[in-house]
C-alpha cells in the first residue's frame, strides 16, 4: 500500500502518473541584507538628534525570530569633562557581568561621558534584548534621576517602541553601603595618593580638549607648553 500522506500526485502526460516523494523544504540560503527592514535600529546621531540606521547583529535576529526575550542591566550615571572618570563604574559593570545574572549589563552617561544612555540602549537592542532595567548610579534619588532620566527614556521608548524599561532605585541609605564605607575608613591614603583621578585621567586619556587637564602637565598627550611630552597612556 502507498501511503499518500508523504507523497504527492504529479501527472507527467495524460496517461501517465508519477509518485513523488515530498522533500522537507529548505530554507532561503542567507543573504547579507535580506530582511533589512526588519533588522533595523534607529539610533540617534550623536549632537544632531538626526537618526541613522543600525542593523541587528546576528544573535539579536534570531532571538527576535524566536520569540526569546531577553533583559538587559544599563547602569545610568552623569558623566563627567574629566577623561577617565568612568573607569570605576566600567569596573562595577564589568563585575556584574561576571555574575552573569543579566546576559548584558551597559553603561550610559547623561553627559559628557560615553556611551551616551542613548548609545547603550542602542547597544543593547542590537544585541537583542527586549527589556532594559536602568539602573541610575547615584547616591539619592534627586534632579537627574526624577527629572533628568525619565526625558532619556522618553526618548528611548520613541526610539525603540519594542523594548520595554523599568527603573531601579538609586542606591540610597542601602545598609551593606556600610562595610564599603568602613573599608575606606580603615585604609586612609597617603597625602600624595588623594588625587587618583589624575592617575585614571592618564589611563583613559583621549586628549579632549574640554577636559579639565587638557594643556596641562598632568595631559600625557597634549601636556603645557614647554613641558616634554609623556608617552600616550592606551
Amino acid at each position: 500500500m502507498i501511503n499518500l500522506a508523504n507523497t504527492e500526485l504529479r501527472a507527467t502526460s495524460q496517461s501517465q502518473i508519477r509518485l513523488k516523494k515530498r522533500s522537507a523544504p529548505k530554507p532561503p540560503p542567507f543573504r547579507a541584507g535580506a530582511h533589512k527592514s526588519a533588522l533595523q535600529n534607529t539610533v540617534p546621531r550623536a549632537k544632531t538628534g538626526r537618526i541613522k540606521q543600525k542593523k541587528r547583529t546576528a544573535l539579536g535576529a534570531v532571538l527576535e525570530k524566536r520569540g526569546v526575550s531577553m533583559e538587559a542591566l544599563v547602569l545610568f550615571s552623569h558623566g563627567s569633562l574629566l577623561c577617565g572618570a568612568g573607569e570605576a563604574l566600567d569596573a562595577h559593570a564589568a563585575r556584574l557581568r561576571a555574575r552573569g545574572e543579566f546576559p548584558l549589563v551597559e553603561v550610559g552617561y547623561m553627559n559628557y561621558s560615553e556611551p551616551t544612555f542613548a548609545q547603550a540602549v542602542a547597544k543593547c537592542r542590537a544585541a537583542g534584548a527586549t527589556h532594559i532595567r536602568v539602573l541610575p548610579f547615584f547616591l539619592v534619588p534627586g534632579y537627574f534621576v526624577t527629572t533628568t532620566l525619565p526625558k532619556h527614556i522618553k526618548q528611548a521608548r520613541l526610539d525603540f517602541p519594542d523594548i520595554t524599561f523599568t527603573v531601579a532605585d538609586a542606591l540610597g541609605t542601602d545598609e551593606r553601603l556600610a562595610d564599603a564605607l568602613l573599608d575606606s575608613a580603615r585604609a586612609p591614603l597617603p597625602l600624595g595618593e588623594w588625587r587618583g583621578d589624575l592617575a585614571s585621567a592618564a589611563r583613559g586619556c583621549r586628549a579632549r580638549p574640554d577636559c579639565p587637564l587638557y594643556a596641562t602637565p598632568n595631559c600625557p598627550r597634549v601636556p603645557a607648553p614647554n613641558t616634554p611630552a609623556r608617552p600616550s597612556v592606551e
